[in-house]
Parts: structure tokens; C-alpha cells; sequence
């Protein structure tokens, strides 16, 4: 059965298997909610869970089931708040009839379901994966993933705008200007100026293995100039990206770099301007293992 299809269904809670990939986030009367991945709990390949919870970490409700399609592997969940208090879902599920897609399911701040399960990407040619959301200013949300051979080479970012009732704005769009090899692992954050940012991991893009690269946009959903790089240290692998909006349209991204440090993997971080340019020093270290001089 499709996800569209799909209805939701609340499930007693059930100990077993394993428990995964964790995303949590706080609602808008202060409520929080937390989404994970459950193996064996909806049929064997397990699904997408989440419960609510009150501000003093108080459960609200049953944990619920976010997909109704249980005979296949759903995974990677994220989730974002909205300014209507509610709350949307993303996942990547194998449905959309050639490979896996990105799905996505809206909630009210009661838990209870707005629409049944939505395809976010257009292009369904091999998989789309790894999404990542976040809530816009106008109430509505901006879903990116990964896609595969979309971009002519490997894999690249694409971003779909959606308004506050989960309608399209406008066609699905590739956020990676550069497409050579492979760009994956996105984030995105909604930004305080109406527009949003993206980031994710290109690989070679800075001439050496893995680099952290970021893309900002207008609150009409329009590129503000190209694709630029947020790590100023290229040597080996920068991977991992995250990012979050600041005041005023300001955004920070983190992720982690090999050797960098001196040992192992270190996680550094840029602040941004609203404008995208650099705010203080190229890259910035805000963990050393103890012991790390």
C-alpha cells in the first residue's frame, strides 16, 4: 500500500529489538517530541515512532506510529517544528516504486495527524534518502535529501518548499551548484529573515577528500548566490555538517575534521552573517578531547 494511502495508528508500547536514530523537537507551547526507529515494533523492518512530552519531561499521550506501511525498512527520521504549533515528519521509505523516497506526515501540537503520509520528491529514478527538515517563518517547512544520478554524477542535495497546509511551493530544486562525484548528508535550518540555509558534504569540492559546503535562500525560496564552503582547513575529511539559525538571519554550521586537532577526528564551527559571508575567524574549535592542549 503507498504511503499516501497510509493512515496513522497508535501502538502500545513494546520493548525488543532495537531503538535508533533519535530527533527531537521543541514545539511551540513548549512541548517537545521525540522521534526514533524501531526495529520489529511494526512488523519486522520496524517503523517511526514518536511520543510527546510536556515541558517538565512528562509523557503526553501514547507513543505513536508515524507510518502505516510495515512491510518494509522505513528509516532515518527527522522532524521539525511548526508555527502552528504542530510538528512534521520526514523519513526515507521505499515506496515511491524505484528505490527508496522521502516521506512526510503533519502533525497538530495534540499529536494528532493533519494529513496521511506525503512523498516529498518529484524525481523518483533510483534512491532519495538521508532528509533533513526545518520549519519556516511563513509556518511552512523546507524538506532536502539526497538523490541519486539526479544531478548527472553520484549523488546530489535537492530541497522542496512546502506551505503551511504541506502543499508544493514551487518544483523540487538542486541545491549543490557543483555536481561532479558525490554530495550528501544535508541540513537544513529555517532562517529568522523568512529564507533558509542548507549544508552538506562534497566530496573533492575543496580539493581534498570531504569539505562542509552551504547554500543560502531567500524567503521566496530564491538562491542567494552559489553553493560556498563553510571550512577554511581542507586537509583530509570534513563531514558531518549541522546547522542553525541565529538572530537575524545569521546561521551557524559544525561538523567534524580529521586531524585537525592534532588527534583523531575534532568538531569545528563558522558563524555566518546574514549575508552568508564569514562572522570572525575562518573556523572555529569548540571541542578538544581532555588532555588536548
Amino acid at each position: 500500500m503507498p504511503e499516501s494511502s497510509a493512515r496513522n495508528s497508535a501502538s502500545t508500547p513494546r520493548r525488543g529489538g532495537d531503538q535508533e536514530a533519535p530527533a527531537v523537537a521543541k514545539l511551540a507551547n513548549g512541548d517537545f517530541v521525540i522521534v526514533w526507529k524501531n526495529f520489529g515494533q511494526s512488523g519486522n523492518s520496524g517503523g517511526m515512532y514518536f511520543q510527546r512530552y510536556n515541558a517538565g519531561g512528562t509523557k503526553l499521550g501514547e507513543e505513536t506510529r508515524v507510518n502505516s506501511n510495515a512491510t518494509s525498512v522505513q528509516h532515518a527520521p527527522a522532524m521539525a517544528a511548526l508555527e502552528n504549533g504542530g510538528f512534521v515528519v520526514v523519513w526515507t521509505s521505499p515506496n515511491d516504486g524505484a528505490g527508496s523516497g522521502v516521506y512526510m506526515r503533519r502533525y497538530d501540537a495534540d499529536g494528532a495527524p493533519l494529513d496521511n503520509a506525503k512523498r516529498c520528491n518529484t524525481f523518483t529514478t533510483g534512491n532519495q534518502a538521508m532528509p533533513s527538515v526545518s520549519g519556516l517563518s511563513n509556518g511552512g517547512y523546507i524538506v532536502a535529501w539526497r538523490s541519486s544520478g539526479q544531478d548527472g554524477s553520484g549523488t546530489g542535495i535537492y530541497g522542496q518548499r512546502f506551505d503551511s497546509q504541506g502543499t508544493k511551493l514551487g518544483a523540487e530544486f538542486r541545491l549543490n551548484n557543483v555536481t561532479a562525484l558525490d554530495q550528501t548528508h544535508p541540513r537544513v535550518a529555517g532562517l529568522g529573515n523568512g529564507g533558509f540555509v542548507g549544508a552538506w558534504n562534497s566530496d573533492n569540492e575543496d580539493q581534498d577528500l570531504y569539505g562542509i559546503f552551504a547554500r543560502r535562500y531567500n524567503s521566496g525560496g530564491g538562491a542567494a548566490g552559489l553553493a560556498f564552503r563553510a571550512n577554511s582547513e581542507t586537509d583530509n575529511n570534513q563531514f558531518g555538517a549541522a546547522v542553525t539559525a541565529l538572530s537575524n538571519g545569521r546561521f551557524i554550521i559544525a561538523w567534524h575534521s580529521l586531524s585537525q586537532d592534532g588527534s583523531g577526528w575534532g568538531v569545528y564551527a563558522q558563524r555566518f552573517k546574514a549575508d552568508s559571508s564569514p562572522a570572525g575567524e575562518s573556523s572555529g574549535l569548540i571541542y578538544r578531547r581532555p588532555g588536548i592542549s
